[in-house]
């Protein structure tokens, strides 16, 4: 196999991994999100009120439910993996496009 085709086949590569790494780091939006829990007055909570339920002091339980479903620290992660491996993969496949095959002695 040709150092070209090889090329072509780890950018195609990359690029398809790049792609698949973008859709896991966007499945938070196919999970429901969590339900804030309302504590009694004068208990421990969050410093958040529900608007929804009335005004009432949310726990602090889930209120770090709801950021760790909001902003999820892996997803910075998968999104400059991402784009490190489109870029690589682009430049790879645009060196396989333009490499010259070398000249055989003949």
């Amino acid at each position: 196999m040709s150092l070209k085709k090889k090329l072509l086949i780890a950018s195609g590569t990359m690029i398809a991994i790049g792609v698949v790494v973008i859709v896991l780091s966007v499945t938070r939006f196919f999970t429901p999100e969590p339900k804030f829990e309302c504590v009694a007055q004068g208990q421990p909570s969050a410093g958040f009120s529900d608007d929804s339920q009335g005004g009432c002091p949310i726990s602090i339980e889930s209120y770090n439910k709801w950021r760790d479903w909001e902003y999820p620290e892996y997803r910075r992660v998968m999104g400059i993996s991402s784009v490190l491996l489109l870029l690589s993969g682009v430049i790879v496949g645009v060196v396989g496009l333009t490499k010259k095959s070398p000249k055989s002695k003949a």
